[in-house]
């Protein structure tokens, strides 16, 4: 199977993977293992795969990120993480995904966000946050992120827009706090928001 692109394991009770199973594939671009019952990412999956651009894991039961999960996978585009029970995400969690383009962490159970969570996300232009449970967000968290284009925090329980969360992200232009619990909005912030459309 050395010439496989494409791998559907969607829907299906595999709660485990074993370490070695996707060694042989290393042509592989595309890997579903969306509602599969999985609870955690093993580094191990995906050190062979190193051509893999999309990886769709969204609908497990997922509670953590912890770093070098995603190890090997430096030609990733897509990771979708969305609808897992994903509570807490390590620092430095996506380091080795410097050509991720696109994230999905929507619909999960996220309060906190530390500053360095995205650290390594240079390429990344699409973040998704959506209804987590995010009440307020670290100053510098997207800081690093300056190629992001849209970003997706819609559905939390933020209070306050606060110009500091973007720094100098020239790049944004579509930003979305609906279904939140704003009541204040920075004035700064909205002169610094001028690319937005």
């Amino acid at each position: 199977l050395s010439n496989l692109e494409i791998l559907e394991l969607r829907n299906n009770p595999l709660v485990t993977i074993q370490s070695g199973l996707f060694r042989p594939l290393t042509s592989l671009l595309t890997l579903y293992l969306d509602n599969t019952g999985l609870t955690s990412i093993n580094r191990l999956w995906f050190e062979t795969t190193t051509n893999l651009r999309s990886l769709w894991l969204q609908y497990n039961n997922i509670t953590t990120v912890e770093p070098n999960s995603f190890t090997g996978l430096t030609s990733l585009l897509t990771l979708d993480l969305q609808g897992n029970q994903i509570d807490f995400l390590q620092s430095n969690a996506f380091t080795t995904l410097t050509n991720l383009t696109t994230l999905y962490l929507s619909r999960n159970r996220l309060t906190w966000l530390s500053h360095d969570v995205f650290t390594g996300l240079s390429n990344l232009q699409n973040l998704y946050l959506n209804f987590n449970q995010l009440e307020d967000l670290t100053e510098e968290v997207f800081w690093t992120i300056n190629s992001l284009a849209v970003l997706g925090l819609w559905g939390n329980r933020l209070k306050t827009i606060n110009r500091h969360y973007f720094g100098n992200m020239n790049s944004l232009r579509y930003l979305d706090f609906d279904d939140n619990l704003i009541n204040a909005v920075e004035q700064r912030f909205i002169e610094d928001a001028s690319a937005l459309q």
